[in-house]
């Protein structure tokens, strides 16, 4: 998934899909997604336990920064803080099953 999100923030902003009055909200989607997809991965990678899901969590938001640092280099992008915000909501979605089963076995 690190790959894949890696992959897509090196495209410069002219080889991205232009989706006119919709661009924003698909950008920010596939972003969303692509993290709930990460955060599942971390999670699973992390294994059982009360602080895995919480290991995912800062796992992934430290990627998303680096990404967002990666994303500086690149012609037509650059950083922005709200998108670190974005990837972590993003995650939490994908972990808040697993957060919300673990709170039900205490």
């Amino acid at each position: 998934m690190m790959a894949i999100i890696f992959f897509f923030s090196s495209l410069p902003s002219n080889n991205v899909p232009d989706f006119g009055k919709f661009r924003i909200f698909c950008k920010k989607r596939r972003a969303r997604i692509g993290y709930l997809l990460l955060g599942r991965a971390c999670l699973y990678g992390f294994g059982p336990g009360k602080k895995a899901p919480w290991l995912a969590w800062g796992l992934c938001i430290f990627y998303a920064i680096t990404d967002e640092i990666h994303q500086s280099f690149v012609p037509g992008r650059g950083p922005r803080v709200l998108d670190v915000g974005i990837d972590a909501l993003g995650t939490l979605l994908g972990l808040l099953p697993a957060m919300i089963k673990l709170r039900r076995v205490d």
